[in-house]
């Protein structure tokens, strides 16, 4: 099979046509009925995209690639995750890959975190690990655990994960709101774990919908917190709508700055073609589709927004990284989108 095509076992007499120029087999955009002209796109956007990926990508994201695009085995992914995980169950080693390192912290954990869920697993020894470090209360302040590490400054990081302190960022809940989220999802039922996410998460929901949170904070961990909650039972019927309007107000609709400033986009919020966050945003998020097909560099990758202002040689592998990793999102978006 042609990688990102599907067979299809019926077809109309147009598609009888697109699968004899296809080798028997319908491509990805075909099988959604799309037009053959954004059949065409698809395949040369993916192609590049993908042969990027497995020059430059870090194993764990190859692997990505290949479970989300590919029908690739997840236990290649977790495999390659594994090597992250400390003894502790935290994660460090540049899996957040801003920042270089090797000691467990919440925010890369939250990287870890964030895999998990894309596999869609429900038990692991790696999960449970990561139950055992957040529950642990390693890197943590007493109500929420810490954003940034004082250790950072010993390894190559961008400016922003520098600090002279543990610190949890103003109480943004960067990364909280997600790892507590991960919590009552994973942690068995009436645990310690469970009851520490439940509570958090309870803070973190009260904090969005009282307008307490600082005014630049991360909206995509309270979604994470929001989805897993679901998952879980629980109510989430006021924090999606309060999600949902601040989303949108987030979205950057000045398409002049997108790919040139770090701003927010439709992108951050939709990766999947269940997200709730399509139809309140869907002109935009059309318009990101359009923009990220006719942007996309020739090497199959999407220009990086941002950069570190010390470490050039280890900016310059880090680059690359980021750019798998937005090749990674990038295509779940258009594919959602399609």
């Amino acid at each position: 099979m042609k990688r990102y095509e599907k067979v299809m076992p019926k077809v109309n007499c147009h598609t009888c046509t697109v699968r004899q120029e296809h080798n028997g087999q319908i491509p990805y955009a075909i099988e959604k009925n799309l037009s053959l002209d954004n059949t065409l796109i698809m395949d040369r956007t993916f192609e590049r995209a993908r042969t990027f990926i497995f020059r430059n990508a870090r194993p764990l994201d190859a692997a990505r690639f290949s479970f989300l695009f590919e029908n690739g085995p997840k236990e290649s992914v977790l495999r390659c995750l594994e090597y992250y995980q400390n003894p502790d169950g935290g994660f460090g080693h540049a899996l957040e890959i801003d920042c270089w390192n090797p000691n467990s912290s919440p925010m890369q954990t939250w990287a870890a975190a964030n895999i998990i869920r894309e596999l869609g697993i429900a038990s692991h020894p790696i999960i449970d690990g990561i139950i055992s470090y957040l529950e642990s209360k390693a890197d943590f302040s007493g109500s929420l655990w810490y954003k940034s590490l004082a250790s950072n400054k010993e390894y190559p990081h961008a400016p922003w994960w520098e600090t002279d302190f543990d610190t949890t960022g103003g109480d943004d809940y960067n990364p909280s709101a997600s790892l507590a989220g991960f919590l009552v999802r994973y942690a068995p039922d009436g645990s310690d774990a469970h009851s520490l996410g439940l509570r958090i998460s309870e803070k973190a929901e009260k904090a969005l919908l009282d307008g307490s949170l600082p005014h630049q904070m991360n909206i995509v961990d309270f979604d994470e917190m929001r989805e897993d909650l679901e998952i879980k039972g629980v109510p989430v019927g006021s924090l999606t709508k309060a999600l949902s309007l601040i989303i949108t107000e987030m979205i950057e609709h000045d398409t002049s700055l997108w790919g040139k400033e770090y701003v927010d986009m439709p992108s951050w919020h939709i990766q999947d073609s269940d997200s709730p966050w399509i139809e309140p945003n869907r002109e935009i998020a059309e318009a990101e589709r359009e923009f990220l097909i006719k942007t996309q560099l020739d090497d199959g990758s999407w220009p990086i927004t941002w950069a570190w202002k010390d470490y050039p040689e280890q900016w310059a592998i880090t680059k690359n990284w980021w750019k798998s990793d937005r090749i990674i999102r990038n295509l779940r978006f258009i594919r959602a989108m399609s």
